[in-house]
């Protein structure tokens, strides 16, 4: 699990980098309101592979998730499902050959918002996992009323948002450390 450090304070990001335990990457931000078009988001998901299934995220997925270390960050801040539950958390997983292959959570929940976590364990990447749950996540969002916010943290993460419907804004430095 990685602690992720955003500041526009030029003292911060000067202190950042000479701390040899920090290492700085870019991050893409996006308009908040995507432009969804349901039947592009419906047929996302339905090319998903055979071999796999779209499950809702359950207190025995909630589990699981905690195993791998690609997947440890689905949790968000919560160490119990029913606290991810009670903070209004939500999201899905891939599973396939009963293992869970990729998964998409609530990282974070505002009143009306939500901060999307996504991840695709190494040896599932660009199967279309992540797409797939990504239209999942979007449609259940648009039917509780919440507003799925989406900043990406790679180059695959701000392609995929683009596919979606996200308008890109700008590019920023952030750091990450090792917990």
């Amino acid at each position: 699990m990685h602690k992720i450090i955003i500041s526009e304070e030029a003292d911060w990001q000067e202190m950042f980098q000479e701390e040899t335990s920090v290492k700085c990457f870019t991050r893409y931000a996006f308009q908040a309101q995507a432009d969804v078009d349901v039947k592009h988001l419906a047929q996302l998901i339905q090319a998903l592979p055979q071999q796999a299934e779209i499950q809702a995220i359950d207190s025995e997925i909630f589990k699981r998730l905690q195993d791998e270390v690609w997947s440890e960050d689905l949790k968000g801040a919560w160490q119990t499902f029913s606290d991810f539950q009670a903070a209004g958390g939500y999201g899905f997983v891939v599973i396939g050959q009963e293992r869970v292959c990729a998964g998409i959570s609530t990282g974070l929940v505002y009143q009306g918002a939500i901060e999307i976590e996504i991840a695709t364990a190494p040896n599932h990447r660009r199967q279309g996992y992540a797409r797939s749950l990504a239209a999942q996540m979007m449609l259940e969002s648009c039917r509780r009323g919440v507003l799925p916010l989406w900043d990406a943290h790679n180059e695959a993460s701000k392609n995929l948002a683009e596919q979606l419907g996200y308008r890109f804004l700008f590019e920023y430095k952030a750091y990450e450390k090792d917990r």
